[in-house]
């Protein structure tokens, strides 16, 4: 196998070279210029023998070993691999030239192989406003296709982005649309659009790129897709993935905003965080009864659903807005009439907070799970129940271990509040903590060192039911309706229950 080079040929494989050195860097080059509107897909696997141990991805060098794919427009890495793949990744590729390099060193020993394949779609658009279809829409493709686009117009605009039309197969890894918040698939991903998944009417970029991918295997009878987008020079809104930022309605701090503007901002953390906005300077949004001419609403996100939370609107400052997991979504929006001065506010990411037990089960993961915990954490979470008692059980456990007996590193503390005292216990590595059940408040205290080590924890809580009023013949079994066995909990001490119980006029209680 011949150790640099180009891509040769619509397809192809490129594989480990069969005489090298024990180390060596090998490269090949994708070019496109003179035709531009095709995308490359590789599908690249990795493998180190037995005998050398690959490190994490997230401190790898490539400087010594490893793959890695960039493009040369700003010769930034598409894709950096150095560890074992399980199953290949897939990369595509709309830009004008592809570099794919491979290197290793020392006592390592590296298998690869990378598949390619080019299509003809896909490409960078540079246009303020234009249209996308995939191949031969409104029919559907006669063959596979991947397609790639990088939409991107000037600096300080936003690109909308409109569905026109979007018809796509059953299966979600074998058709389907994906869309990234920049230029490339290494950015956050927006949404992956499917038939079986809720299509977006329009998307409105953070920045002034937008990726899209689109996939379509041979087999499926469907129209494909067809998008419109337009350059936004005063745009607002957006889907934002920042660990701080600044949102403010438009003009604020020159002039009162606009009439007719509508702006939704959604705010996305990783999980294991949620958002904390913060209002900062003057706030002023034209008063009415309810809120019903110009407003700011705020939605929250549970069991992936939004719900509306308040609606805010006057002179007066709100306070602080605390999302309950790791999306907050603000909608501004005005009328044909009076404009003010609007508002402005900051966004940030955070850990812990005070959370209530219910009966439906809820989840608490920690920063960055489930792929590596976040270094220097401090979260505090502090969960109670308007019930009798609540359950804490862990379903995920992986943090570093310590040295012997202590938790140095890596932990999760967990403690007990009682009006009279506080009991706690530390744990650390991969063993599941024991499952509790409390009576009153319960404090998890997870720290990080600065190091990255294991992917954290899950951890679910609920609330049980202990007494309340009866007016029906019924039953009241107490053991099973706290499911104790299966829990395999302990019941906490000192838990009263008072069930009132009220019959018919005209007949008494038997128990």
């Amino acid at each position: 196998s011949v150790c640099s080079g180009g891509f040769i040929g619509q397809s192809g494989v490129i594989q480990t070279p069969t005489a090298r050195n024990r180390s060596y860097l090998c490269s090949w080059e994708y070019n496109n210029e003179l035709v531009m509107n095709k995308t490359l897909s590789l599908s690249v696997s990795l493998n180190y023998d037995n005998t050398a141990k690959p490190v994490s991805n997230r401190i790898c060098t490539f400087s010594s070993h490893g793959m890695r794919v960039y493009q040369t427009l700003s010769r930034k890495p598409l894709l950096k691999v150095c560890y074992n793949t399980p199953s290949p990744i897939v990369l595509r590729s709309p830009f004008p030239k592809t570099i794919l390099e491979v290197g290793i060193s020392g006592a390592r020993s590296l298998n690869f192989t990378v598949v390619y394949q080019t299509y003809d779609c896909g490409g960078v658009i540079r246009d303020q406003q234009g249209e996308i279809k995939s191949p031969r829409y409104p029919d559907p493709p006669l063959d596979t296709v991947e397609c790639a686009w990088l939409i991107e117009v000037a600096e300080g605009q936003t690109i909308n982005l409109t569905a026109v039309d979007l018809d796509l197969g059953d299966d979600c890894e074998k058709s389907f649309l994906s869309i990234y918040n920049g230029g490339d698939q290494t950015k956050p991903r927006i949404s992956k659009i499917c038939r079986k998944t809720e299509h977006p009417t329009n998307i409105i970029s953070q920045s002034n790129q937008l990726f899209i991918e689109y996939k379509f295997e041979k087999g499926y009878k469907s129209r494909g897709v067809h998008l419109k987008f337009e350059a936004l020079s005063t745009g607002c809104g957006g889907i934002l993935h920042d660990k701080s930022r600044i949102i403010q309605t438009p003009n604020y701090g020159s002039k009162d905003y606009p009439n007719n503007a509508e702006c939704t901002w959604e705010l996305r953390a990783t999980p294991g965080y949620h958002i904390v906005f913060q209002f900062q300077g003057r706030f002023h949004i034209e008063d009415s009864v309810g809120c019903s001419s110009d407003f700011l609403e705020v939605w929250d996100w549970e069991d992936d659903t939004w719900i509306f939370q308040r609606k805010l609107c006057g002179r007066e400052t709100p306070e602080v807005i605390r999302s309950k997991s790791e999306r907050l979504k603000l909608m501004f929006r005005s009328n044909d009439k009076t404009t003010a001065a609007g508002f402005k506010g900051r966004a940030d990411w955070d850990c812990g907070g005070k959370f209530v037990a219910t009966k439906k089960p809820r989840y608490i993961v920690s920063p960055g799970y489930p792929i590596a915990t976040a270094p220097n954490q401090n979260c505090v979470y502090e969960i109670t129940s308007s019930s009798a008692f609540f359950h804490i059980r862990f379903l995920e456990f992986h943090l570093e271990s310590g040295t012997g007996s202590d938790c140095q590193f890596d932990n999760v503390t967990i403690a007990r509040k009682h009006p009279y005292f506080v009991s706690k216990q530390t744990y650390c590595g991969n063993n599941l903590p024991p499952p509790a059940t409390m009576s009153d408040t319960a404090i998890i205290t997870f720290k990080t060192d600065k190091f990255v080590n294991g992917k954290g924890f899950k951890l679910m809580y609920r609330s049980e039911a202990c007494g309340g009023e009866i007016s029906n013949e019924t039953e009241i079994d107490y053991v099973s309706d706290i499911n104790v066995v299966r829990m395999n909990m302990r019941l906490p001490a000192s838990v009263g229950c008072t069930w009132n119980i009220t019959a018919p006029p005209k007949q008494v209680v038997v128990l």
